[in-house]
């Protein structure tokens, strides 16, 4: 059996407790992925696993590589914070990055890692607007401090409490 098999099916191995085993399943993925990058499809199929996470696997295995974490630690972490942090992990700043990880929620540590300042407990809101409705909020958002970025809007949380602060000072008491 070739390195590539073995290293193939313990990477499938591993797929199936994905959670468990991620640290492991990442670097495995990550070997994987320098040896042979047409392996994914294959590896796809055989574990179930979406070709999303398996990128985010390699990625993280491969930020893994050379820094020196206990797989321990980086379960204590767990899987979604280091999916979070894996892009922004260095040599340099990995262990601020996994106390961050280990003292933030998932939300509040994707706000440290865009470089803002998280601003207490996060609480999570879901509004739904009709088209012309989203088109107005938009305008509001990006007139209050908001700004255009590649997944949508920025900075929209402290517009929108921009627009509630002036909304408030405005009401007559």
């Amino acid at each position: 059996m070739s390195k590539i098999a073995k290293t193939m099916k313990e990477a499938v191995r591993l797929s199936a407790r994905p959670n468990d085993t991620f640290p492991e399943l990442a670097r495995c993925l990550a070997d994987l992925y320098v040896q042979d990058p047409s392996f994914l499809p294959k590896f796809v199929t055989k574990s179930g696993m979406g070709k999303r996470k398996a990128y985010y696997l390699i990625e993280l295995g491969q930020r893994l590589k050379g820094i020196g974490v206990s797989d321990a630690r980086l379960r204590r972490v767990g899987w979604t914070k280091m999916q979070v942090c894996a892009g922004h992990l260095t040599r340099a700043n990995v262990r601020d990055m996994l106390k961050q990880a280990e003292d933030t929620s998932a939300e509040g540590l994707k706000v440290i890692v865009r470089g803002e300042c998280p601003r207490g407990k996060i609480h999570r809101v879901l509004l739904n607007f009709n088209s012309a409705e989203f088109r107005e909020l938009k305008v509001a958002i990006l007139a209050n401090g908001g700004r255009p970025s590649s997944r949508g809007m920025a900075a929209k949380e402290a517009a929108i409490i921009n627009i509630v602060r002036k909304a408030a000072s405005a009401e007559p008491t």
